[in-house]
């Protein structure tokens, strides 16, 4: 957030980008098991609605397009914290179903609803207005 000019409404999300310290701190209780799950409420936000003309935060949309880069943005951090696979998979997937009382999946076990992720975790990629959706 100490990098977002004023007035810069295309950052405009909820919940708010975070600082420095806010982002350490919820990693550390992530790690710690304090916060258990990372999830995305995936709003993306047409520029019309985001008011950068007049940078009206107010009126803007809440919303940031880009739910495509949550998975290896989450790893690419995760990572460098020297969190695991495992560890991704407990907060993304296990402990998201288990809050809600999905005992049918959340891990891949016998008997339980798969829905599987292939993706390539030293894979880079260009970012750009025309890749988000």
């Amino acid at each position: 957030s100490e990098s977002i000019p004023d007035g810069a409404t295309q950052y405009k999300c909820a919940p708010p980008i975070r600082d420095a310290k806010n982002r350490k701190d919820l990693w550390n209780y992530l790690r710690k098991g304090t916060i258990n799950t990372i999830g995305s409420d995936h709003s993306p936000s047409p520029p019309d609605l985001k008011h950068l003309e007049t940078g009206n935060f107010l009126k803007a949309w809440g919303g940031i397009a880009g739910l495509q880069y949550s998975l290896p943005a989450t790893w690419t951090a995760a990572s460098e914290l020297g969190a695991s696979i495992e560890d991704m998979a407990e907060w993304w997937s296990y402990a998201p179903a288990a809050i809600v009382g999905l005992a049918d999946r959340g891990a891949i076990e016998v008997g339980k609803k798969a829905d599987f992720v292939v993706w390539d975790d030293r894979a880079r990629t260009e970012t750009g207005k025309d890749k988000l959706f």
